[in-house]
């Protein structure tokens, strides 16, 4: 199911960064390719090359990436059988070229270091279960208010599997604690005890415990979140929340054309509704049927009302019956 691809497309199309990004686009499953000795190297193979692009950018200043060495293939063996978890394919070459990323910047405002973008993907080591305790069985749990909340969920886009669920029906893994606004967290569906679960989702978690679809491949969400910047609160666009007015003043100067795709997205949404692809009439006022209505309604009125003065004048004129047309 491919949901989130063509937003990459069309603002990579839509923006200057069009031939910057397309230019150097390449797939994570081409990563391995890359010495694994020199990390920088790896990371902007991986990273289309963000990181000299916002170095251009004026006002941008300490873009600074956490080098990480490549994660052991028995470490990822050791999470899945950990977790009873299959992890994706593009996710295997990811944690095998970097043990995750972490890429921070800022930005320059008189003289003042504004900290601005932040792209974080958690390490396989941190790469742990939401929301997993042990307490009391009698003490709620989140799954408790899940629950409560399930009616409220609303995404702009939907999985083919429906929401998660914080009981045993899927198990979710934390891949960007999102500065606490939110995380982000890979998704499996359908989950049975003592079956290594396949098939893993990328859903935002915001602070109201609801649930946002953003795509069906980690691949995808990479891209997403180079295309964005890293900057805060992006992964609201794909809610019906909505950005900030702070943060839509960070995306004007740094990434104006996604704020345009998003209102003709939202656009298309009046005429779309769930998958269906029949648009609703528009309705149209015509003003000059409106009035002509009322003035026709007016005369009618007045013509009743004339009518009735008439038939009044009239029998004033004749005057009462006389006595003999009575008798008669």
């Amino acid at each position: 199911m491919k949901t989130k691809t063509y937003m990459v497309t069309r603002f990579c199309e839509n923006t200057k960064q069009s031939s910057f990004f397309e230019k150097k686009k390449k797939n994570i499953s081409e990563m391995m390719a890359v010495p694994e000795s020199d990390y920088m190297q790896a990371f902007l193979s991986i990273s289309v090359g963000v990181v000299p692009y916002l170095e251009k950018l004026p006002g941008v200043s300490n873009v600074i990436v956490d080098e990480r060495t490549p994660a052991e293939r028995h470490q990822l063996l050791m999470w899945e059988q950990k977790n009873s978890c299959i992890l994706p394919d593009d996710m295997k070459s990811f944690f095998m070229t970097t043990n995750g990323v972490k890429l921070s910047w800022c930005f320059k405002f008189d003289d003042d270091i504004l900290p601005i973008g932040l792209m974080e993907v958690n390490s396989i080591d941190k790469l742990t279960k939401v929301c997993e305790s042990k307490q009391a069985a009698s003490d709620p749990t989140i799954a408790d208010l899940q629950c409560d909340r399930a009616k409220d969920q609303t995404p702009l886009a939907k999985s083919v599997n429906g929401f998660p669920h914080f009981d045993g029906r899927s198990r979710i893994f934390e891949l960007d604690a999102c500065r606490e606004y939110g995380k982000v967290c890979l998704v499996y569906h359908n989950t049975e005890t003592g079956s290594p679960a396949q098939g893993a989702e990328v859903w935002f978690l915001d602070r109201s415990f609801r649930w946002h679809f953003l795509t069906d491949s980690f691949s995808e969400y990479f891209q997403m979140m180079l295309v964005h910047l890293g900057l805060p609160e992006w992964q609201y666009i794909f809610t019906d929340i909505g950005l900030s007015p702070q943060v839509q003043t960070w995306f004007h100067m740094f990434a104006p054309m996604r704020l345009v795709i998003d209102a003709e997205d939202k656009a298309k949404s009046v005429f779309q509704r769930e998958g269906d692809t029949a648009a609703i009439s528009e309705v149209t006022l015509d003003n000059n049927r409106v009035f002509k209505a009322k003035a026709e309604k007016r005369a009618k009125s007045g013509n009743q009302k004339k009518k009735a003065n008439q038939n009044k004048s009239s029998a004033s004129r004749t005057g009462p019956p006389s006595s003999s047309s009575r008798g008669r």
